[in-house]
């Protein structure tokens, strides 16, 4: 502790030249008192905390250091976790029911998308039927209009065959009737009788000329066309058992 006589003079001196120069009295003089710093550590609340950690820093620095590092050793108190193989039979059956309830849902669900896209295959597979159903009654009625026109053109070629050698006739009837008229026979039957058969060749031509041309000039477009409801019922049988079969596929 320094000297406490310099200090007492210094205060004393400061105080009487304040007092000279001030009207009022001066103050009474306190004295100054001191506290060791050392009297006020242990009163502090974690004093115990830093006397433990010195205490624990002496015995690191006294103990003895070891030759190697230790070995790590599990602790051995712990036994070995083993599950449970069963479950609770109340659990066991909730389960199960869950399972079960999923499984019927996934049935349901994958039934549904089956059937809508089973739906949407015959769908398409109708659309495909029906355009196949037009262009087979549309190439059927072609095939009846050449058939037709070809059979017109046998028929009106044999009418033509026909025509000419009705025409030889008529020109030999013509010569047989024209010999008996200059005959001047008495018995006329030969000569009827060429007539007769000159008229029958004549009725003859007549009647295959009509037949020829009503055969060039008929409508082989429209006679054909009667025939569409025919071709079209036949060729829907034969798709709706395409139809069947692709439906039987998609089972």
């Amino acid at each position: 502790m320094p000297s406490r006589k310099p200090v007492l003079a210094l205060t004393l001196i400061s105080l009487v030249v304040w007092g000279a120069g001030c009207s009022h009295s001066p103050l009474p003089f306190t004295p100054r008192r001191f506290v060791r710093l050392d009297a006020l550590l242990p009163l502090h609340p974690s004093w115990s905390q830093i006397e433990l950690l010195d205490r624990e820093a002496a015995r690191f620095r006294t103990a003895v250091a070891q030759p190697g590092m230790a070995p790590y050793e599990p602790y051995p108190g712990l036994t070995p976790f083993t599950p449970r193989v069963s479950v609770p039979a109340n659990l066991a059956t909730q389960r199960a029911q869950q399972v079960d309830l999923d499984a019927r849902r996934y049935v349901e669900s994958l039934k549904r998308s089956l059937g809508d896209a089973s739906q949407s295959v015959m769908a398409l597979e109708r659309r495909r039927e029906q355009r196949r159903v037009e262009a087979a009654v549309a190439a059927r009625l072609t095939q009846a209009v050449e058939t037709l026109r070809n059979e017109t053109a046998v028929r009106s070629f044999a009418i033509t065959q026909r025509l000419r050698d009705l025409a030889l006739k008529d020109i030999v009837a013509r010569s047989r009737m024209q010999d008996l008229a200059q005959a001047h026979s008495r018995e006329i039957k030969p000569l009827r009788d060429a007539q007769a058969e000159h008229a029958g060749i004549l009725a003859e031509m007549d009647r295959l000329r009509v037949e020829n041309r009503a055969l060039l000039t008929q409508d082989v477009t429209a006679q054909t066309s009667r025939q569409r409801d025919t071709f079209t019922r036949e060729e829907l049988v034969r798709s709706k058992e395409r139809l069947f079969k692709r439906e039987e596929q998609l089972r």
